[in-house]
């Protein structure tokens, strides 16, 4: 869209209803900022409703999956993406996101039932499959865990 701005020229505004999404969040994050910091007495932002983001269903092909299996047996045989490889693998097996397997302790491992059991995901608990648990977790062999108080997680 171009606009014409008055004597100073003219504005060439670029994008689609996602752009104006992160815009318009950049703003009332900036906003809101300003409010709490006494600069202004409301944020004319708060309220606004966004577009709805759009899902994305892409999937692996089938070669895709190969490759991905192919370049993480070969990160296996390095000692420095070993953990890396394993987080990848969780990944693509269970469909999980990358901060429920970032911070999945042995806790929330069912080897007996096949499934994760993530006690806080983005919807809240929720249930995830995966083909073959193994008692040692995600065929984790030489991958090295960190403790935390009570809890220890899978990838720390």
């Amino acid at each position: 869209m171009t606009e014409k701005t008055g004597k100073h020229g003219k504005t060439i505004v670029r994008g689609g209803v996602g752009t104006g999404t992160r815009t318009l969040g950049l703003l009332g994050a900036i906003l809101t900022y300003a409010r709490e910091n006494g600069i202004i007495e409301t944020n004319p932002a708060h309220g606004i409703r966004k577009a709805a983001d759009q899902k994305l269903n892409r999937r692996l092909s089938e070669d895709e999956y190969r490759l991905l299996g192919q370049l993480l047996s070969d990160a296996d045989r390095d000692d420095q993406l070993t953990t890396a490889a394993a987080m990848v693998r969780a990944l693509a097996l269970t469909g999980c996101r990358r901060g429920e397997i970032i911070n999945l302790d042995w806790r929330e491992v069912d080897v007996s039932n096949s499934c994760l059991r993530l006690r806080d995901s983005k919807e809240g608990a929720s249930v995830r499959r995966k083909r073959r648990l193994r008692p040692t977790g995600f065929q984790l062999d030489g991958v090295k865990f960190h403790g935390r108080s009570s809890s220890i997680l899978l990838f720390g």
